[in-house]
């Protein structure tokens, strides 16, 4: 178990140095082991040709504790409705359009990422933009390349789920103006220089 803790800490240090490297400052870490079973065969799907979105339940606790040191743990059972059910996760809260650019949500190093903002989407923590920045820490912790965070970070504010602290839940309809192509545009200003959070917000604003 120590080696283990040692090993994840190294891990979070490289991907620190990367992101030094890029002009991205990475001050998340990740606690636990990312342990995911393949339960998709369990699932129903209106479009059977959807194969983007496969179900995997979390197996063991995973913690993403964020640059202010608040703990984001994703559980592997909770109680809804006064049942414990399991914890299941399909990458569902990344915008389906920014997948042809990056891959999947199972596909690259935003994996771990994924996970905690998949559960914090569902479970309507704070709000929506939080939430989102926290996915863009948890993608730069992670050792996601810089471009690619930004990327996926503006997908979500432009595209994703959107509700406001102490509201309830608004399924945002932003999703159908993320056309691959307007993606195309964006992913270049990222490749062509570093982007601050600050900035991508401004830039998904307009």
């Amino acid at each position: 178990m120590r080696n283990l803790k040692r090993i994840t800490t190294i891990s979070s240090t490289i991907a620190a140095l990367m992101f030094a490297a890029q002009g991205v400052l990475a001050c998340g870490t990740y606690e636990g082991r990312l342990i995911l079973e393949d339960v998709a065969d369990q699932f129903v799907r209106d479009d059977p040709d959807d194969i983007g979105h496969t179900e995997f339940q979390l197996l063991s606790p995973y913690t993403f504790i964020d640059c202010n040191g608040t703990r984001h743990t994703v559980p592997p059972y909770r109680e809804i409705g006064g049942e414990t059910v399991p914890t299941v996760i399909n990458g569902a809260s990344i915008p389906p359009s920014v997948w042809s650019l990056v891959g999947g949500p199972w596909s690259g190093r935003y994996r771990n990422a994924a996970v905690i903002h998949d559960y914090l989407v569902e479970t309507r923590y704070s709000s929506s933009d939080v939430t989102h920045r926290i996915f863009y820490d948890a993608m730069v912790t992670s050792g996601t390349p810089a471009w690619k965070a930004s990327l996926m970070y503006y997908a979500v504010l432009k595209g994703g789920a959107y509700w406001e602290e102490g509201s309830a839940f608004v399924s945002s309809d932003r999703v159908a103006d993320l056309s691959v192509e307007d993606l195309e545009e964006v992913k270049q200003l990222f490749l062509d220089r570093t982007y601050s959070p600050e900035e991508i917000q401004r830039l998904a604003e307009n």
